[in-house]
């Protein structure tokens, strides 16, 4: 594997006294490293690499954890009690997260994610989430 990369090379290599910046040599494994590591090409001895996650799982998962999805109310503030609530609101999350719209995550064989309930608008939904936020009231 070549350290220096072309884009390093001349912040590691002076031409003209032939010598090498050990402070842009640094810098630059560092970043050859720090590259490596994201693309998962190199990984700690011992290590386990984490598995890799469906990105519709984290909301309810992350829900789980810190009841975040309790914090998401009709914008009068009155309580509701639609049942599966917290699997609409994931998945519109993901939708509008990912900018795939609603039919990726839309379920007609399970009420909570047929089409037809769409729950909150995400407007409405975002105000929820920067109060819950300034709050305190996201994480326990």
């Amino acid at each position: 594997m070549e350290v220096v990369t072309p884009s390093w090379r001349p912040h590691v290599h002076d031409q003209q006294t032939d010598t090498v910046d050990r402070a842009a040599h640094t810098c630059c494994v560092l970043d050859q490293v720090r590259t490596r590591l994201r693309r998962r090409d190199v990984y700690a001895p011992g290590s386990t690499r984490l598995p890799e996650v469906e990105i519709a799982d984290l909301p309810p998962e992350v829900h789980a954890w810190t009841g975040f999805l309790h914090q998401y109310t009709h914008i009068s503030g009155a309580e509701t009690r639609e049942e599966g609530l917290p699997e609409s609101l994931s998945a519109l999350l993901v939708s509008e997260s990912c900018n795939v719209g609603l039919t990726p995550v839309a379920e007609e064989t399970y009420p909570p994610l047929t089409r037809e309930r769409r729950g909150p608008s995400p407007s409405s939904l975002a105000r929820a989430l920067a109060e819950a936020c300034l709050t305190g009231d996201v994480l326990p």
